[in-house]
């Protein structure tokens, strides 16, 4: 029920993506790219690649939660028609790197179907 990928240049693994398939929906649980090789449109190639498999196996409906402080990959999740359609309070824990201090971030819950418009 899992579709994981793993984007690679030369020898480096420089991001990857999760997504869970049950019934018809997918759950896009985690996609991640490198630091280095940021804002060079990976993460929009590893998440065409998840909804294309997702939708191509039968799923009507793709949900993903995004950290609200996280505006570039919720400005690429509205590129590519996903909506808001809730919220998780709480949802992430955030540790301070100086101090360890434990804190808590709320999530955007968002969803698109297989077809924009």
């Amino acid at each position: 029920g899992y579709d994981c990928r793993v984007l690679e240049s030369g020898d480096d693994i420089i991001g990857h993506l999760i997504v869970s398939l049950q019934a018809d929906e997918a759950h896009l649980l985690n996609i991640c790219v490198h630091p280095a090789w940021q804002g060079r449109g990976h993460g929009l190639s590893l998440l065409l690649h998840g909804m294309r498999a997702a939708f191509g196996a039968g799923a009507e409906r793709m949900y993903l939660e995004v950290r609200t402080s996280n505006w570039p990959a919720i400005r690429m999740y509205q590129s590519q028609g996903f909506a808001v359609v809730g919220r998780r309070s709480r949802y992430y824990l955030c540790v301070d790197p100086l101090t360890g201090e434990e804190t808590r971030e709320d999530a955007l819950v968002m969803a698109r179907g297989p077809v924009i418009g």
